[in-house]
């Protein structure tokens, strides 16, 4: 794929960002009035919100062998369309399991959107950069539908919540046309095409591991900090304040990411962040003060939004064509659904402490296999292919 200048792919991959995420994020500001409208239990909106990540996570998988050689903007709107419809669904129907199968098609529609832009930004002379600037559009209209859907949902229910989803949607498509309209360049011969599918295997499945441990470590720690908070006597507006500005030094962390780029590589900013990410939810656990507390809350979205381009931007690095990229769209859900569960499962009689030592654990197991790719990126380039390049 002829891509002459980056700055073409900032508007379709962020709208891939956006379209791919920004119901996932939400979902938690609609779920009491899902739960109220269609009368469910706590297991069956679990259910509903699962099944929307596992589409998410569907699609990526299907499309990530196969992104080399498939028109990147068919399946960006398509799977546009597809989430439209699944929304639209999930709004006509009261029956519970319909309802499911709403939210499951508009996952597997967002997951398509997000695979085509996650191979689309492999393309990119500067992936971090493209990758930073997505997660300040995801993050920046996720923050606004989470101020108003509470007054959305308080005068009109659920469906308008879902609603405004379909409105982000729709403010987005036209950026989705900016995808290049010939298909990701790629041998068409079918022998060929297998050669080249996710080349560089053993440093991509280290790679995805730590994107998968770092995403792990954050989600995890996230769920539990208002309770760490209550526990340790902070009052519920100060918890509320910090967590909004955690959120807000979120965008703080991509915009300097953005800036940065790849100006002191990457591996001295991710180690930097790694281990602030790891000493955070170290220090949370620990926390028995407010400031203690605070201090170690505050660069936790920072840290996330800061290294998520990075990951991204080292898996394009060991496939162009995107099919790396395109996986880190099953990890993402696969975390989310996986960390508060995994928290849930060793927290014993409310103590935190191994949790703390758990996420930030994995946060250093994420800085270690990340020392090795990118020393093993470093090396490749300079003597030439590695032999990990196969499959």
């Amino acid at each position: 794929m002829a891509l002459s200048k980056d700055r073409s792919l900032y508007a379709p991959v962020s709208a891939s960002y956006v379209l791919g995420y920004i119901s996932a994020f939400t979902m938690p500001m609609l779920v009491g009035s899902i739960m109220a409208g269609l009368n469910v239990s706590e297991t069956e909106i679990g259910l509903i919100i699962s099944m929307e990540l596992v589409g998410i996570a569907a699609s990526s998988i299907l499309l990530s062998g196969k992104v080399g050689v498939l028109n990147l903007r068919h399946i960006a709107l398509l799977g546009c369309v597809t989430a439209v419809l699944g929304h639209g669904l999930s709004i006509a129907t009261d029956s519970l399991w319909l309802f499911i199968f709403a939210r499951t098609l508009a996952g597997v529609g967002e997951g398509a959107t997000l695979a085509a832009g996650n191979a689309l930004a492999a393309h990119a002379q500067k992936p971090d950069r493209i990758f930073a600037v997505a997660q300040i559009a995801v993050s920046v209209f996720t923050m606004l539908l989470v101020a108003s859907l509470p007054y959305l949902t308080d005068a009109w229910g659920y469906k308008a919540g879902i609603l405004s989803v379909i409105a982000v949607i729709l403010l987005w498509f036209p950026a989705v046309s900016y995808f290049p309209v010939q298909p990701s360049t790629g041998p068409t011969n079918s022998t060929e095409t297998r050669k080249i599918r996710f080349p560089n295997f053993y440093l991509g499945i280290m790679a995805l591991t730590a994107f998968a441990l770092m995403s792990t470590s954050d989600i995890a720690m996230w769920v539990f900090t208002e309770r760490i908070g209550v526990s340790i006597g902070v009052s519920s507006e100060t918890i509320g304040l910090l967590l909004s500005a955690s959120t807000g030094m979120g965008l703080l962390g991509a915009l300097l990411a953005a800036i940065i780029s790849d100006r002191f590589g990457r591996l001295l900013p991710m180690t930097i962040v790694l281990l602030l990410l790891a000493a955070s939810n170290i220090g949370l656990s620990y926390a028995e003060t407010v400031t203690v507390y605070s201090v170690s809350l505050l660069p936790l979205n920072m840290a996330i939004l800061f290294l998520t381009p990075y990951f991204l931007g080292t898996l394009s690095t060991l496939d162009e064509q995107g099919s790396w990229t395109t996986l880190s769209g099953v990890v993402g859900p696969l975390a989310f659904a996986a960390g508060p569960l995994l928290a849930g499962m060793i927290i014993v009689d409310g103590s935190y402490t191994a949790v703390g030592w758990m996420t930030g654990g994995f946060a250093f197991a994420a800085l270690l296999l990340m020392i090795y790719v990118l020393k093993a990126l470093k090396s490749s380039d300079q003597t030439g292919p590695s032999p990990a390049a196969a499959c």
